[in-house]
């Protein structure tokens, strides 16, 4: 049985999703203001810090798996 969503590659250029801005996840050795000002300036990467999501205390392990489930 056919998917009835076609693939990327069977849309033509006119029906092809626009591309989403990766997103670079920075951990808190690369702290809150500095490096990530200097890569939005710099960049079309979508800055993520980590004290935006988690505790400062986080395991990495949990910070991992949330990050991973992210879309």
């Amino acid at each position: 049985m056919k998917s009835k969503k076609p693939s990327a590659a069977n849309l033509n250029s006119s029906q092809q999703p626009e591309p989403a801005n990766p997103i670079l996840f920075l951990d808190r050795n690369f702290g809150r203001h500095i490096v990530p000002e200097i890569l939005r300036a710099q960049t079309d990467l979508q800055i993520e810090i980590h004290d935006d999501h988690f505790k400062p205390d986080a395991k990495d392990q949990e910070i991992l798996a949330a990050i991973g489930r992210r879309e």
